[in-house]
């Protein structure tokens, strides 16, 4: 490794990358400008929009497992909301959704095993044989039945 290079622990992104999270940081700063402090009675959460800008931002900051249980727990809050009624659904008929809603978990439920089961059998089509591995494996079974033998142990 070269002396004069240094190392980081993340890659810097593209710098088109850093100009468009400028453009959109400022076309969300200026459709959505931050309230006046002032007002006690109203609570006021102000993302960073810097950070909402860039979707990279939960690419890198966030691993696999809680972006996964972001989008779930979101979800089903957004569900929840919408089997007790809460949230409804313009341009649907209140009928259609109660009976349709309840079904939800089930079809989520039978579209994850379906998905399972062709993962697992796409697995074994494409499994590749390994004609090389499984001659060192006889060999290695072979030597290991020398050696008990030469030790006085049956193996046959």
């Amino acid at each position: 490794m070269d002396a004069n290079a240094t190392t980081t622990s993340r890659a810097e992104p593209h710098p088109s990358r850093n100009a468009s999270c400028h453009v959109a940081s400022h076309a969300i700063r200026s459709r959505f400008p931050i309230p006046p402090l002032g007002l006690p009675s109203i609570i006021v959460i102000v993302p960073d929009v810097d950070k909402l800008a860039c979707s990279s931002y939960y690419s890198a900051n966030m691993t696999r497992a809680q972006r996964l249980a972001l989008f779930t727990s979101l979800f089903i809050a957004l569900y929840l909301l919408a089997f007790f009624q809460v949230l409804t659904f313009p341009l649907v008929d209140t009928g259609t959704v109660q009976v349709v809603l309840p079904l939800i978990p089930w079809w989520i439920l039978v579209s994850f095993g379906s998905y399972s089961l062709w993962s697992l059998g796409w697995g074994l089509f494409t499994f590749r044989d390994c004609p090389e591995a499984y001659t060192e494996l006889l060999g290695e079974i072979n030597e290991a039945k020398n050696d008990l033998r030469s030790r006085g142990v049956s193996v046959d």
